[in-house]
């Protein structure tokens, strides 16, 4: 399965349709695991991230890698898990190494401006930052 899968992703590339990145960001359920694979089983739902140099986003089938991979939330669909991955991945590093905000509440509470709050990353940063101990302000333009 996996190197059907490899041959797949390999022919479903968005550079093939004159885009210039990888579609790298899933969601679905596993139908088969690779050795070594301890966490996940057939039938999991889950949400992914594929390596960039690769993608395979678009494909039927892809491969991922099992510490880019968690299970996705039953609330949570497919469609919407999809979006998750490096969108949400940047508002957390952001928050988290770059303003040092604690999402558990316990850091000192800190004032942060969130610059394009009404974009993809700008949207999990807000409600990131209602986790942690802070004061936020945002931006956005009135058109948005």
């Amino acid at each position: 399965m996996a190197a059907t899968a490899g041959k797949l992703m390999h022919a479903v590339q968005y550079d093939s349709y004159g885009g210039g990145a990888a579609v790298t960001d899933v969601a679905g359920e596993i139908i088969e695991i690779g050795q070594g694979v301890k966490d996940f089983k057939a039938g999991d739902k889950v949400v992914a991230h594929l390596s960039h140099l690769n993608g395979g986003g678009l494909a039927e089938f892809a491969v991922a890698n099992e510490s880019l991979t968690v299970t996705r939330p039953p609330e949570v669909s497919a469609a919407e898990g999809a979006r998750l991955p490096v969108a949400g991945l940047t508002a957390h590093q952001a928050l988290t190494q770059a303003a040092g905000v604690k999402l558990d509440g316990t850091g000192k509470q800190t004032n942060i401006l969130i610059a394009a709050a009404s974009g993809g990353v700008g949207q999990y940063a807000v409600q990131l930052a209602k986790l942690g101990n802070t004061c936020y302000s945002n931006l956005w333009s009135p058109q948005h």
